[in-house]
């Protein structure tokens, strides 16, 4: 009975308590929205290549992004360390 009371792993789509005419209204909006009729869809066929080319530019820049952090850190840690170091090294010596 859990697939009846979910319907996360029934064959229909919707359960008897679901409302069918606001289930095609919500289908029919999203197909009209999505279709390549509509300028979102268009614009995305249009320039589909353009922007596979931006995310891939996007994901090289925030890998870069991550690289270059991870070096700071390692670099502002060394320079801690190498203070801390010298501090001891100047109390020693007085």
């Amino acid at each position: 009975m859990n697939a009846v009371k979910t319907g996360l792993t029934g064959r229909t789509v919707l359960l008897p308590t679901d409302d069918a005419l606001i289930y095609r209204q919500h289908l029919d909006r999203h197909f009209s929205e999505l279709s390549p009729a509509t300028d979102r869809g268009k614009i995305y066929l249009t320039y589909k290549k353009d922007f596979t080319n931006l995310a891939l530019q996007e994901r090289r820049l925030t890998n870069h992004r991550k690289t270059h952090l991870a070096e700071l850190q390692q670099f502002k840690q060394e320079r801690i360390e190498k203070e801390k170091l010298e501090a001891l090294t100047s109390r020693t010596n007085c």
